[in-house]
């Protein structure tokens, strides 16, 4: 019984603790239990006992306020694009697990390292104080446009294992109303490799984006690829850009989820839904520049994505038309570009 209980417990460990996970190790204590001939109420308080260890010993900070400033500058790397004329920016180092095994990324904004299989210069500081060069290639890229996740994957090499601060990925998304910060390097610290900090509060999340204000005392140029971190300093997402002087946009958790995903299996579709039902699948290389509204035949309404005034979510693609009410019969004509090219376009239609 005991050994059961223990291997439940560890599979609950190897990954961050979601509301379905708990429910997942709850359910099986329970069964465990009811074979075990315990009464249903007591498996519940003994089953529901040990996930929220679980949880509070998984959501416990991953570094203290101080640790965070102090280990930041091994946390971060600076990206230098090869393909893109030497452009450089901010990068991180994430850790994740697969089968139990550690493996170390470096994070960077994909409209500096690029696709899959593109070549990119990274430069980083460890926990001694060298400062190591590395010249790899995106192992699993996102794209550019108004929904697409604009980040891109490299793997490390393992030497660097226990030499540099790992960040993880937040096991809770990011929610409007949250206050985060950031670590990043601007073009007056690059070359010295000495990060400076960014506060923000998050507005919108919607599917892979999220919006925020923020507070910079500096040109912001050379931060895209900085990690959002939450008070626990947990990755929310990664630094995409800013919109004019108090606005900032980022990819979230998730898209940087996606495209490990993408990683493992070599494929990173997903699904576009219009009211709930599957309208296409679209690649983590491809956005949705625009989407055209048709009705009995003929052209009723355009939207360019890129003007939307809120982050695009794949999970809703209806809601793009705002106010503009559709109806059953009505094709939907979604535009797709791959790298900022018109690649194809993909024809819906929604049922009677």
């Amino acid at each position: 019984m005991k050994k059961i209980l223990t291997l439940v417990c560890l599979c609950v460990f190897l990954a961050p603790v979601s509301q379905a996970q708990g429910n997942k190790a709850f359910n099986a204590l329970k069964r465990i239990g009811q074979k075990a001939g315990e009464s249903l109420s007591k498996v519940q308080q003994r089953a529901m006992a040990q996930v929220e260890r679980v949880r509070a010993q998984h959501r416990g900070k991953v570094y203290s306020k101080r640790e965070v400033f102090t280990k930041m500058p091994h946390a971060l790397v600076q990206v230098i694009g090869m393909n893109q004329g030497g452009l450089r920016s901010t990068g991180f180092i994430l850790e994740d697990f697969k089968h139990g095994r550690s493996r170390l990324w470096a994070v960077v904004p994909y409209h500096v390292g690029g696709g899959k299989g593109r070549s990119i210069r990274l430069r980083l500081l460890d926990a001694a104080g060298k400062i190591h060069n590395y010249d790899l290639k995106i192992a699993a890229g996102g794209g550019w446009g108004p929904n697409a996740i604009d980040a891109s994957l490299v793997r490390l090499p393992k030497e660097l294992a226990g030499k540099v601060t790992a960040l993880r990925l937040a096991p809770e998304p990011a929610r409007a109303g949250m206050n985060a910060f950031s670590f990043g390097y601007t073009v007056f610290h690059t070359e010295q490799l000495k990060p400076v900090a960014l506060m923000r509060n998050i507005k919108n999340v919607t599917g892979f984006r999220m919006m925020g204000d923020y507070r910079f005392i500096e040109d912001p140029s050379g931060f895209c690829g900085s990690p959002v971190l939450d008070a626990e300093g947990y990755v929310l997402g990664v630094h995409s850009g800013t919109v004019g002087i108090e606005s900032s946009m980022a990819v979230t958790a998730d898209g940087i989820r996606q495209l490990i995903r993408a990683y493992d299996t070599g494929r990173g579709a997903m699904a576009v839904r219009v009211f709930g039902r599957e309208a296409m699948q679209i690649e983590t290389t491809e956005s949705i520049s625009s989407i055209s509204l048709y009705r009995h035949g003929s052209w009723i309404y355009s939207v360019a994505l890129n003007h939307l005034y809120t982050p695009f979510s794949y999970a809703h693609a209806e809601a793009a038309f705002g106010p503009i009410e559709l109806r059953k019969g009505d094709t939907l004509v979604f535009h797709i570009v791959e790298h900022g090219t018109p690649t194809r376009s993909v024809s819906y239609t929604i049922p009677q």
